[in-house]
């Protein structure tokens, strides 16, 4: 992994971490349910693919960081807002619904920001051809 995709990858997971505590929290608080922020969530994802593949020069750099992201979210991120109250599952949850959630939240924001990796790929000074 290059410097760029360290360096972005790192800010990612920390901006979806801190995404997830202030969603959690607010939603805690009353504030808006928490489903809603999903919303944001796909505004965000999207903004980590565009500057990913900026930051590297390819959508691909992009894309990896993103499912960086993304793979730290459904854990970490995760594990947060459970803690905090509103993304806590239910207690009979299966493992294997869990790990199922887990997935499918991944590859659902890892679409968001393949969007967003490719137009920033686009928009690179050294794009790779796909």
């Amino acid at each position: 992994m290059t410097k760029p995709q360290l360096a972005g990858a790192a800010l990612a997971v920390i901006a979806v971490l801190i995404f997830d505590t202030i969603a959690a929290l607010i939603a805690k608080g009353g504030g808006l349910e928490y489903r809603w922020f999903g919303i944001l969530e796909i505004f965000l994802y999207v903004a980590i693919g565009f500057f990913g593949a900026r930051a590297t020069g390819t959508w691909r750099g992009g894309l990896g960081i993103v499912v960086i992201a993304a793979i730290a979210e459904a854990t970490l991120g995760w594990s947060i807002s459970a803690l905090i109250g509103p993304g806590a599952m239910p207690a009979k949850a299966s493992p294997p619904l869990i790990a199922a959630a887990a997935l499918f939240a991944i590859l659902w924001n890892g679409i968001f920001g393949l969007v967003g990796a490719l137009m920033g790929g686009r928009f690179a000074r050294n794009v790779t051809p796909a």
